[in-house]
């Protein structure tokens, strides 16, 4: 096989830099790069473009019903990522459908100037639909992101966070637990050190410790409009990251006040300024289940080339856990 570093930047590959109103995203599509070289390519990447904090790779979907499928390194399932590439790939349906010629172009519908694009994501067994528009020069993007059937939530469970006790909720979905405390019990702290504590509490008090992935995200009400700040730990790599936005975290808060009734739609305020709108659509019977929709903004900032320059950024995210 050709080096890999070469691989990742040759004429062959298309590699995008996109915004999905927070965490740098990029989407990667090279058919010569195999599934298990995917993690040593995402480094290469990062270690050129180093802004990036996550990135999802393009594949030919299995599905006949899907458009295509996104991989993500850990095998998990990122609702900015897939968002980023529903984006990449309307913007491609538009001008440009060669690009990637293993992409089922057909499976994308045009109703009523939005695209509707059928997506397999790892993660899920399912294929989701993404719903993409134009809107003041960006895309914005509603994705599919769950049957409710496929998460388990834990209310007001007890929490000692720095000899101060409090309540969290808890949903856990396949591979990933996301803790929700309102920031009116045990507030958020801009300092490491307590981040780190807080992680290692949570991980043992609510014996967390068997998921790979964790997601902390402190919540408040002001106004009646809701924010969050999030924190994901990956047990990997022992690194947790203060993320600009989550669209996992915005969800998992929907789901915790949402009465397992109504419709209802939640706007929720994220780090970096943007908003997230979830929406849940109740189901009819128990093999109809609730369906949960994901909405935000995606830039597009276009391909990675020789003309490519990295946006500056002033905030660094990521926070290695030193034992």
């Amino acid at each position: 096989m050709d080096d890999l570093h070469t691989l990742v930047f040759d004429e062959s590959s298309l590699l995008f830099d996109c915004y999905p109103g927070g965490n740098d995203t990029f989407v990667f599509a090279n058919r010569r790069i195999k599934r298990n070289d995917y993690e040593h390519a995402q480094a290469i990447i990062r270690s050129r473009y180093g802004h990036f904090q996550q990135g999802g790779f393009l594949e030919r979907p299995r599905s006949k019903q899907a458009a295509a499928r996104l991989q993500m390194v850990g095998g998990g399932f990122s609702p900015n990522t897939a968002r980023s590439v529903a984006a990449q790939m309307a913007d491609l349906f538009c001008r440009n459908r060669e690009a990637i010629p293993f992409v089922r172009w057909e499976r994308i519908l045009v109703n009523r100037e939005c695209l509707h694009i059928p997506f397999e994501f790892s993660g899920s067994r399912e294929v989701l639909q993404s719903i993409v528009w134009a809107s003041g020069g960006e895309w914005q993007v509603e994705l599919e992101m769950m049957r409710t059937s496929g998460a388990r939530i834990e209310r007001a469970l007890p929490l000692v966070l720095d000899n101060r006790e409090c309540r969290c909720d808890v949903v856990i979905r396949p591979g990933l637990a996301q803790v929700l405390i309102d920031e009116n019990e045990a507030p958020f702290s801009e300092s490491r050190l307590a981040i780190f504590r807080h992680i290692v509490a949570v991980r043992k008090q609510l014996d967390l410790r068997s998921h790979p992935i964790i997601g902390i995200a402190w919540w408040k009400r002001e106004q009646e409009k809701l924010s969050i700040r999030p924190v994901s730990y990956y047990r990997g790599s022992d690194t947790c990251y203060n993320e600009t936005a989550s669209g996992t975290a915005a969800v998992a808060l929907a789901l915790a006040l949402h009465d397992g009734r109504s419709r209802a739609v939640q706007s929720i305020m994220q780090p970096s300024g943007e908003e997230f709108r979830v929406r849940i659509q109740p189901g009819v019977s128990e093999s109809c289940p609730s369906r949960v929709f994901l909405t935000g903004p995606v830039m597009l900032r276009g391909e990675l080339n020789s003309s490519y320059q990295a946006p500056a950024h002033g905030l660094e995210t990521r926070l290695r856990l030193v034992r």
